[in-house]
């Protein structure tokens, strides 16, 4: 069967989605044929009309689900295909299935439920009973809501992401040469403000909350990767890469031995120690993404579920800092409770760490987090998931914080005053002045010179940079 895989990714920015992708190396390697096309109507109408896929899929994140929604309606107007929606917005959310169109919806991870239901609809057998789906069947729409089956315990056994479809839509990507792997899935913390903890109570008692590849495994795969495309750098996009000393002493020895590339990951700093960046630096780190997300100690713990003190925050910057590893910290501006005061703790505390980047996003009440319920009984939120937008640079339509616009265009400020100490200064007098966009724009450009200058460990010619520049001031991004 004919399955088509619609994202956003890649347009307009350097991102793979590796979800897609390894759905789409499930289904090709079981004899099934799959292709990406972009997430605008043009381009997908032009693969429905011409490819005729008989299934569509969708990976949708809060916020970017209406526009999928109402892509796929328009879609469903030019073809004859059985629209799927899989990612976070269905998992939590899977009351979307109700939405004109949409056939079902995916809850969780997806490589069995995607076989399986291609496998259904080629043999004309039913889809009701497959784990993992909600279905809409029949005239009068009756929806068969299904349990998820266990979480796949050997990540080993899976295939490797299908990259030749999606390069083929996308091949600027492929001369960034800085390709994206995945080393785990989930999560051993339960950090208020994210879905893991929902996630695993939907898996509760269905396998280990982390699971990670072998180090072997992930070598076989940036090798067979470099056999077909070149690479400068690699790009570890876990939430947080595996910081065990055996693996990562096996991890160096086979990486350092068979790809020796620099590459970047993510840490938490209470797991950062000087073993830990020894190992790392040894085998190639350049860059490590760090969340503190906020300086205020309480507000850090009581609000965001996030136990490190300020001290091992420090602490981890340093080791970080003195084994010649650069680091980029993550903060986050406008959690409940948050006023003025505690979000300059949160610039203080980044000026003392000294990253070479401090990333800053505004608070998003998702429905289904902690933190999102906390925000509804303070009655910050309503819960209407319709005023969601594709970014973190600016607070969801409906969230009515205290000194909400302040906040939000001081988030535009964090990076340049943690660069620039002497702006703390005038900071309160800038939040007060209409000019959030002029914030975000100066903002964007410091975060492109940054990763430019200095979190990437690669050159780029005059033209890439150009090139690079346009597509990030286009993309959809958090910045």
């Amino acid at each position: 069967m004919r399955v088509l895989f619609v994202t956003s990714v890649g347009h307009h920015n350097y991102s793979e989605p590796l979800g897609l992708m390894c759905l789409s190396a499930v289904l090709r390697q079981a004899g099934h044929e799959a292709r990406f096309a972009r997430d605008d109507f043009s381009s997908a109408r032009k693969a429905v009309v011409e490819w005729r896929p008989h299934v569509v899929g969708y990976s949708a994140t809060s916020g970017r689900h209406k526009g999928l929604l109402g892509l796929n309606r328009r879609l469903k107007e030019v073809g004859d295909f059985f629209g799927v929606f899989g990612g976070p917005h269905p998992t939590f959310f899977p009351k979307m299935i109700e939405d004109d169109g949409v056939d079902a919806i995916c809850r969780g991870e997806g490589e069995g439920a995607a076989l399986e239901l291609v496998e259904a609809l080629e043999r004309g057998n039913s889809i009701a009973p497959i784990a993992n789906l909600w279905v809409k069947e029949g005239r009068n729409g009756a929806v068969h809501k299904n349990p998820v089956r266990p979480l796949i315990e050997d990540l080993d056994s899976l295939p490797f992401p299908d990259r030749d479809s999606f390069y083929e839509l996308f091949p600027h990507r492929v001369g960034y040469q800085v390709p994206a792997f995945l080393v785990t899935r989930g999560c051993p913390f339960n950090c208020s403000y994210c879905f893991y903890e929902s996630y695993f109570e939907l898996y509760a008692g269905k396998g280990p909350r982390v699971r990670v590849r072998t180090p072997e495994n992930v070598v076989g795969e940036i090798e067979r990767f470099l056999r077909s495309y070149p690479a400068r750098c690699c790009n570890f996009i876990d939430d947080l890469f595996p910081t065990q000393k055996t693996w990562l002493e096996t991890f160096r020895s086979e990486f350092r031995k068979r790809i020796g590339l620099p590459f970047e990951c993510s840490l938490r700093p209470e797991l950062i120690d000087r073993d830990v960046c020894r190992l790392l630096k040894e085998t190639g780190c350049h860059t490590v993404f760090m969340g503190i997300e906020s300086g205020n100690e309480t507000l850090r713990r009581e609000i965001m579920g996030r136990r490190a003190t300020n001290d091992q925050i420090k602490s981890a910057a340093d080791e970080l800092r003195a084994a010649g590893i650069r680091f980029c910290t993550y903060n986050i501006i406008g959690a409940p409770t948050e006023t003025l005061e505690t979000a300059l703790d949160t610039v203080e505390l980044n000026i003392q760490c000294k990253p070479d980047l401090a990333s800053a996003f505004f608070f998003q009440p998702y429905p289904g987090t902690k933190a999102g319920a906390i925000a509804q009984q303070m009655g910050l939120f309503d819960g209407d998931l319709d005023t969601f937008e594709e970014t973190w640079a600016k607070p969801a339509g409906s969230y009515r914080l205290a000194k909400r616009k302040p906040l939000s265009r001081l988030r535009g400020l964090v990076a340049l005053s943690v660069e620039f100490p002497f702006l703390v200064s005038f900071i309160k007098f800038l939040t007060f002045l209409p000019l959030r966009w002029l914030y975000c724009v100066l903002n964007r450009v410091w975060v492109g010179y940054c990763y430019k200058f200095r979190l990437l460990p690669i050159k780029m010619e005059g033209w890439e940079f150009l090139r690079g520049t346009v597509r990030y001031f286009l993309s959809r991004g958090p910045y």
